[in-house]
């Protein structure tokens, strides 16, 4: 419960596009059954209050994913002490699953090789659409392997990365990667960040993908610079990116 309303804060804290966003995740995480893990590396879970618990291990978790379960569309392996070991678990499993949608992993002591075997695994999938995994140590190291992920996943739509220590190498290298990402539409990485965050989730969202898709017909291209009209520093970007939809 205690994480699950960490969660709620943090959601509340972004932008409100991103926080309604997120708020609708949590309410489809609150119905999942709340996962704890033991010392045994077992993970329980809470049916409910009155029925008691079952208890499953961790090794059915990965086996689940590998396998492309598909009742495995949301992990929720929030605050269960996964840390790096586990994490470089789950990531080697990442590249073979195409079912999974929404990984959270908040608050699991994860550092920089764990994140590192994450965003390796990350590179390699297409289905993930939600990453949480905010909370962690994550260092510049890190941040380093999310930059080079961001800049060849096309899946993930919303990321949260907030509450970790990298320093500003990580960050710039974060920074790069988005530059480079033209799918990410909510992000929450850092507050010093927001600028960066903001601004390629909202090219995202306005149509940035377009660009790199030279088939596109000029009259698609009116729709996009209509639709971003009100926005002037979007309008900036298009006509810096692609100045012949100017030229007469």
């Amino acid at each position: 419960r205690t994480c699950l309303l960490s969660f709620l804060f943090c959601s509340f804290s972004e932008d409100l596009d991103g926080a309604l966003f997120e708020s609708a995740l949590l309410l489809s995480l609150l119905v999942l059954p709340i996962a704890h893990i033991s010392e045994q590396k077992e993970l329980q879970i809470d049916e409910s209050p009155n029925t008691g618990s079952r208890m499953i291990n961790i090794q059915e978790i990965y086996r689940k994913l590998s396998e492309n379960d598909e009742s495995m569309t949301t992990l929720n392996l929030c605050c269960i002490r996964l840390g790096d070991d586990g994490a470089k678990k789950l990531g080697a499993i990442l590249p073979m699953n195409n079912i999974l949608k929404v990984m959270v992993l908040y608050g699991n002591s994860i550092g920089d090789d764990g994140i590192t075997a994450i965003a390796k695994g990350l590179e390699c999938n297409g289905s993930i659409e939600t990453v949480f995994i905010y909370g962690n140590r994550m260092g510049d190291t890190g941040a380093k392997a999310i930059g080079r992920m961001l800049k060849v996943n096309k899946g993930i739509r919303s990321l949260n990365l907030t509450r970790d220590s990298m320093g500003e190498n990580g960050k710039k290298a974060i920074v790069e990667g988005l530059k480079h990402n033209f799918h990410l539409e909510y992000c929450d990485i850092d507050p010093s960040l927001q600028n960066h965050t903001d601004f390629y989730s909202k090219l995202n969202r306005g149509g940035r993908r377009l660009l790199q898709d030279h088939r596109v017909s000029t009259s698609l291209w009116a729709n996009v610079l209509g639709k971003n009209s009100h926005e002037l520093d979007l309008l900036h970007y298009f006509v810096q990116a692609k100045p012949e939809l100017f030229m007469r």
